[in-house]
């Protein structure tokens, strides 16, 4: 039997002949290369990952001269899941031929796995270089280049990709997720079609016809494939995540909350681990301590502070652990509980054995939030430093007898997709020219140049304290907040803390807000009014309905 045979059987499809073949080869010439790796192929199909491992590496042994011997076992490595044996391994396929393009393609990849999607980068250019109509590397190459912002970049190479495969599911659901990242929707919608026509069982493609759904305000209809690609991958902890939020906005508490605690099987910025404590479920807690650790953002963790005074009087102890510049408003806000910076909170393990449960922030509304009619009315819940409240009064009055309205235009971290949430200080024209009011600067990173450039197109002068720091200074940031009557802002931590310290807010929004939970408002601020654009809409539209308020709000000034 020679290795032709075994090779023709393999290429038929007669993967048990072609074994049987190598067998035959082996037991006549134990040292053939060739039908060690072809063996090592075969059981690969087979999903036998470790046998597989053992043909391929005992044909490296034999010859060690053959490229193709290394691509394959950097391939099953990284099936594997262990892409960190796989790159010294592929590297050693490309000293061998350099002009590798499986091997350069297999070598990226496996530098995606490992987190390195810089370098990888440049291993998937290779490829394309030596082989132009690679559609692999182009699909990987406008993923990467779609994670970096680079959207006309990613679509370029995604395009080639279709070019050369047009009945690639996967590639049409990776180009309507570029598209998602643009606010594109009717192209997300489009691709993810066609995606699903071609295979109709792409979970990736559902999902995101479902989060194209949520921002288009269509909820009935992204719950729907939500539950699809969910039922099709029910391992997912993002589907399952934005089927949570889905719910929530629908106003499916009960479901939504399950589904929310998602996030914390996902790669979410979580801002601590779980600490070695059994988790709170919700029962009685008299007699008890908790432990409760901020997550996610700052705004995140102000919200669910709302919550933190429900549980002072479920417990004998609460200890809440936040970001170190919450500290002394929390200590302010809750004298009745322990407060802790996240990084001291390491330790309390150590120096607290009597700590019974502990709880992400966030997974209390599954608790102490299960219906809308368990929202406290007229609430705020952080305290500010009364003594500042009354001396950021008195600096405010010196200013004039104006209305004082503190502004925060966007995020501090614009990059990707965040800029569609935000509009822009130049297109707050209608509010600048609103009679009668003083701005406040609350924007809490450089602004300096747009500071300028608004006094050049509006002639407006927006206040600036200096000697506050608005981004680490949060308590004192809140007392000159507490003294305002009115701040308008995006979505940030500034228009959260406005509102959690009671101060008429107004947000400035575009696209999916889960916190309405099936209301016409966010129901975990009382002094909060929101305006909201679609995407079919411009910022201005926003900003001259805001500006008529305003006008409004002055004449009973």
């Amino acid at each position: 039997m020679s290795f032709e045979h075994a090779i023709n059987y393999y290429q038929q499809g007669r993967l048990d002949q072609a074994e049987q073949a190598c067998h035959s080869i082996l037991r006549k010439q134990p040292g053939n290369a060739p039908a060690h790796h072809l063996l090592g192929i075969i059981a690969h199909r087979h999903k036998k990952y470790d046998l597989a491992q053992q043909w391929m590496e005992r044909s490296i042994k034999e010859n060690p001269s053959v490229a193709s011997y290394y691509n394959n076992l950097g391939g099953l490595l990284r099936d594997k899941g262990e892409p960190g044996a796989a790159i010294p391994v592929l590297r050693k396929a490309l000293e061998l031929q350099p002009d590798f393009a499986d091997a350069l393609f297999n070598l990226g990849s496996a530098l995606v796995d490992s987190d390195q999607e810089n370098e990888a980068k440049e291993f998937f250019l290779r490829a394309i270089q030596f082989q132009p109509d690679y559609a692999k590397a182009h699909k990987a190459l406008g993923t990467i280049l779609r994670n970096q912002s680079d959207f006309a970049g990613s679509l370029r190479h995604l395009q080639i990709a279709l070019n050369a495969d047009p009945d690639d599911a996967y590639c049409y659901a990776n180009t309507g997720a570029t598209y998602f990242e643009l606010r594109q929707m009717d192209k997300v919608i489009a691709c993810c079609q066609k995606a699903i026509e071609l295979d109709p069982a792409l979970a990736s493609a559902i999902e995101l016809l479902g989060a194209a759904c949520q921002e288009l305000g269509q909820l009935a209809m992204s719950e729907g494939f939500m539950l699809r690609a969910s039922a099709l991958e029910p391992s997912n902890a993002d589907y399952l995540w934005h089927l949570g939020l889905t719910r929530l906005a629908l106003g499916k508490l009960e479901q939504g909350w399950i589904g929310y605690e998602y996030r914390l099987k996902k790669k979410v910025p979580v801002a601590y681990s779980r600490f070695p404590y059994p988790t709170w479920q919700g029962e009685t807690g008299t007699g008890k301590t908790i432990l409760v650790w901020g997550e996610q953002g700052i705004g995140d963790q102000i919200m669910n502070a709302s919550m933190y005074r429900d549980l002072t009087r479920h417990f004998r102890k609460c200890i809440f652990a936040c970001a170190s510049k919450l500290v002394p408003l929390y200590t302010r806000s809750f004298p009745e509980a322990d407060i802790v910076s996240l990084d001291d909170a390491k330790n309390l393990h150590g120096d607290n054995p009597v700590i019974d449960v502990q709880s992400a922030a966030g997974s209390l509304a599954r608790w102490l939030r299960p219906t809308i009619a368990s929202f406290p009315k007229n609430q705020h819940f952080l305290t500010p430093n009364a003594e500042r409240v009354n001396y950021w009064k008195r600096r405010l009055a010196d200013l004039g007898p104006e209305l004082k309205v503190g502004i925060c235009w966007r995020s501090s971290d614009m990059k990707g997709t965040r800029a569609f949430y935000c509009s822009k200080l130049e297109q707050w024209g209608a509010l600048f020219a609103v009679a009668g009011v003083r701005f406040i600067n609350l924007q809490y990173d450089d602004c300096a140049d747009e500071l300028k450039a608004a006094k050049q197109s509006f002639d407006v002068d927006v206040h600036s304290f200096q000697e506050i720091d608005l981004y680490n200074d949060l308590d004192e940031t809140a007392a000159l907040t507490k003294a305002l009557d009115l701040v308008i802002s995006a979505p940030t931590a500034a228009g959260i803390l406005a509102a959690a310290t009671g101060v008429p807010t107004w947000w400035l929004m575009s696209g999916f807000t889960w916190q309405k939970l099936g209301t016409d408002e966010i129901c975990w601020y009382s002094t909060l009014r929101t305006f909201e654009k679609s995407w079919a809409q411009e910022w201005e539209v926003v900003v001259d309905a805001a500006a008529a308020e305003l006008g409004k709000l002055v004449s009973t000034h």
